[in-house]
């Protein structure tokens, strides 16, 4: 199986628009491209339903006179915080549905959507797949067909998942009286797309930097950081009228006065050596270019891991190279570094609040996810040995301002500004 591009995906789904087939299209791309590099794990992970705890409520926790419907399939979304803000000051009743691992953010009702999912499951599910299944079939290119054979099983897996998702959904607007509001982290997996479908109104946050899942664009709504998020948008095709600069809420807590930096020249790295956005051979390269300068210049350095990734790409740096502790707030690590380096974090936004000075490390030729650039830009180890030794902290104030102007709207009042937006009219917001 050779891997599948995504331009060439969304082409192939882009005729089941509106299906249960169109909602699989991203698990499904990552699964294809598993199989080529990980095939134990991905016969073994076809994205099947947790069954823990099994059991079922005799009504669901619905209430009638619901407006707002949080769903999320994040279950990092806790940490992260794309929902929380708006969720803890929803001025209106709301229900949070989601995995099991997101239902401590809501002291109200919650739906565990995979335990209900499995007793939504019917025998005539696996039929239903398999004639979408030959329908994908027959309308992909022959040179896709042998991995679509292979991939039968875990195909029909994911549509009998979005078959019980769907029905959930349904079920769950049939229990309100009046319009919904549907909020969601994303519009492209089959959990949102499923639940954004019965929404009056659908709005996404903006979770991240935008990368290749983000378009085509589904919700009617999206709530975006910046205007440079707009901008990213429209030149990937989605419609302006859709689109509302209001700030990220799961950054007001980051915009406070900043702490001093601390004595010394402590860089911190911001690592993401898991993301698919580079191959292999890129991450080797930023993580070459760090080790270099951490070598030649000799000032302390410090890595935070990405909850997804370990420790193999730092294996030669050696025992001398410091990784910040499971359970340190990002808040806590930006205050205790003089700088930060990253090759496309979002945290990078988090230490431009908290006035650090931030250096982007690129792969020749790359550009980093979403568009998103730094102030600083060092191509050469002895670019960045040189910025680590003389970059003056207190520059990052007027140095990074215009940058973050344009990535962040509304600094600190991101909720505010995003439920000013959602009290307008659909109709008057898109006009």
């Amino acid at each position: 199986m050779q891997p599948l591009p995504w331009q060439q995906a969304n082409v192939l789904f882009a005729s089941f628009r509106g299906s249960a087939l169109y909602s699989i299209r991203l698990p499904l791309f990552y699964l294809w491209n598993k199989v080529h590099t990980r095939p134990l794990l991905a016969a073994l992970h076809p994205f099947a339903l947790a069954g823990r705890g099994l059991s079922l409520p005799r009504s669901l926790p619905v209430p009638r006179d619901l407006r707002y419907l949080f769903v999320t399939d994040y279950a990092a979304e806790g940490g992260y915080g794309t929902l929380r803000p708006l969720l803890q000051t929803c001025p209106e009743p709301a229900l949070l549905a989601g995995p099991a691992a997101v239902g401590q953010l809501h002291s109200g009702p919650f739906l565990n959507v995979d335990q209900l999912a499995l007793h939504l499951l019917s025998p005539r599910d696996l039929m239903r797949a398999r004639a979408d299944w030959r329908r994908l079939h027959s309308a992909a290119p022959d040179a896709w067909r042998p991995g679509l054979v292979r991939l039968l099983p875990s195909i029909c897996a994911l549509l009998c998942r979005a078959y019980a998702y769907e029905r959930l959904a349904q079920s769950i607007r049939s229990h309100c009286s009046g319009p919904l509001t549907v909020v969601t982290p994303n519009d492209f997996s089959g959990l949102c797309l499923n639940f954004g479908s019965i929404a009056d109104r659908w709005i996404t946050l903006q979770h991240g930097l935008p990368s290749m899942e983000y378009f085509p664009a589904s919700a009617t709504e999206y709530f975006l950081w910046g205007e440079a998020f707009r901008e990213r948008y429209v030149s990937e095709g989605a419609s302006p009228a859709t689109l509302r600069v209001v700030g990220a809420p799961r950054l007001d807590r980051y915009a406070v006065p900043a702490p001093p930096p601390p004595p010394g020249r402590t860089l911190l790295f911001l690592s993401q050596t898991h993301a698919a956005t580079l191959s292999p051979e890129q991450h080797h390269r930023v993580v070459t270019l760090l080790h270099t300068a951490a070598q030649s210049s000799g000032l302390p350095l410090r890595i935070r891991l990405h909850p997804l990734e370990n420790r193999s790409y730092f294996a030669k740096f050696g025992p001398e190279v410091a990784f910040t502790q499971r359970g340190v707030s990002l808040a806590e690590d930006l205050a205790s570094a003089s700088l930060v380096a990253s090759f496309g974090s979002t945290a990078m936004l988090e230490a431009m609040l908290a006035q650090r000075p931030v250096l982007q490390l690129l792969p020749p030729g790359i550009d980093p996810p979403g568009g998103f650039y730094a102030r600083w830009r060092p191509e050469t180890a002895s670019e960045l040995t040189e910025l680590w030794q003389t970059l003056n902290p207190n520059d990052a104030v007027t140095e990074q301002r215009p940058w973050l102007k344009r990535y962040l709207a509304n600094p600190g009042q991101g909720s505010d500004a995003a439920w000013r937006q959602i009290q307008v009219p659909l109709a008057v917001g898109a006009a």
